[in-house]
């Protein structure tokens, strides 16, 4: 998830908190699910209100274009997305990679998995992970996750879940 712009080079945007008052655009998208929470921790650690009272406005986009083109022309103050989209859109025209600045980075993430609750019967656990596996072994497997603009499914150990659940906690207790 990324934020920022740098136009002109002399950009006042160093830091999440002089964008207050500024119009955040954020891509809405599965990837992008923990953004919101992400950003109140930010906020937070700055020393800021929340979301809802630092942004003039914080809005939702379907597309990644129709969140970081406002950004580009100057109809934005700020964008969130995941690095493949603005590497997506780097790629379709390299000038957003040379005038746009990363102000934050978020840590590493799974937005979305499949879990399995301890006693779970094995063979089950396994035949359901061996199914998951293997849909992109086949045309209808591959069109399935390029409709739903995956690359598959991997077998994670559960703390690979714990940068996740951290963040949920924090926004938790922030939030309280």
């Amino acid at each position: 998830m990324k934020m920022g712009r740098d136009w002109p080079v002399n950009s006042p945007y160093q830091k999440i908190e002089q964008l207050k008052k500024g119009r955040f655009l954020y891509q809405r998208h599965r990837d992008t699910i923990l953004m919101q929470p992400w950003i109140e921790i930010l906020l937070n650690g700055a020393h800021q209100p929340d979301a809802a009272q630092f942004f003039e406005t914080m809005e939702p986009r379907d597309k990644v274009n129709e969140a970081i083109l406002p950004l580009f022309f100057h109809k934005a103050d700020a964008v969130g997305i995941t690095r493949r989209a603005l590497n997506m859109a780097e790629g379709l025209n390299p000038k957003l990679g040379r005038e746009l600045r990363i102000l934050a980075v978020s840590p590493r993430l799974i937005s979305n998995g499949f879990l399995f609750r301890k006693g779970v019967n094995d063979v089950d656990r396994r035949t359901t992970f061996n199914a998951l596996t293997a849909v992109g072994s086949s045309l209808t497997g591959r069109q399935l996750l390029a409709l739903y603009e995956s690359r598959g499914f991997v077998l994670c150990p559960g703390p690979a879940m714990n940068p996740t659940f951290d963040l949920i906690r924090q926004y938790e207790r922030i939030k309280k």
